[in-house]
């Protein structure tokens, strides 16, 4: 999910920064089915947060990552406010879901096979 945030375009996507940086500001692991305003708003700034920094790291950049819960309530009040909350989890449980589906294939995934030419012996 692209959006605009302080004149830079991000590219939001459920990463385990993503993950990480919302357990770290709530002091507990999301949990799907407490669908409160909060914990709406507290991931899209883990969200937020977290597609700076892979920016950051990505492109090179020094753009300031220090960004306060307020901020992205303003942003989020900016952008539409329960309609832009809706779309994000609507794009997050299709994205958790694409996810979800890939790794239950992941049996059908075979490995590589290994090259036994240094393996075996002459």
């Amino acid at each position: 999910m692209k959006i605009i945030y302080n004149g830079e375009e991000l590219n939001l996507q459920p990463t385990q920064r993503m993950w990480f940086i919302y357990e770290n500001v709530t002091n507990e692991t999301f949990d799907a089915t407490k669908d409160s305003y909060t914990n709406s708003t507290t991931l899209i700034y883990a969200a937020i947060k977290a597609a700076i920094q892979r920016k950051n790291i990505k492109e090179h950049l020094d753009i300031n990552e220090n960004i306060a819960l307020n901020d992205v309530l303003e942003f989020i009040d900016d952008n539409g406010g329960l309609m832009f909350t809706a779309r994000f989890s609507k794009w997050l449980e299709e994205e958790v879901t694409k996810q979800a589906e890939a790794i239950r294939h992941m049996d059908d995934i075979k490995a590589p096979e290994e090259d036994d030419s240094t393996t075996k012996k002459k």
